[in-house]
């Protein structure tokens, strides 16, 4: 059986009834203990520095704004030019 991991943005009261909700209806579920923000930190981060040497640190640039101001129109341009884009919304 698949798991399913549950987070919301600090991994607090929210994630953790959905979480029990899942497991109440018999599905395999696991909440991230911290968060979006734990993840980030501990997953992601880390792993970029393990995984790019010290002198070559990475730049990222977090677009972000309200629904429909065409960020997702952005990323894609972008990403024709060649710029190396990761979608959160699409791969939500």
């Amino acid at each position: 059986q698949k798991v399913i991991y549950v987070y919301c943005w600090r991994g607090g009261m929210r994630s953790r009834i959905v979480t029990n909700l899942l497991r109440m209806n018999g599905y395999n579920a696991i909440q991230v203990t911290g968060g979006f923000k734990r993840y980030m930190n501990d997953i992601v981060w880390k792993s970029l520095n393990e995984t790019f040497p010290a002198n070559y640190p990475p730049k990222f640039i977090v677009l972000f704004g309200n629904s429909g101001n065409g960020k997702t129109i952005i990323l894609k341009e972008l990403q024709k030019r060649g710029m190396p884009v990761i979608d959160l919304e699409g791969l939500a």
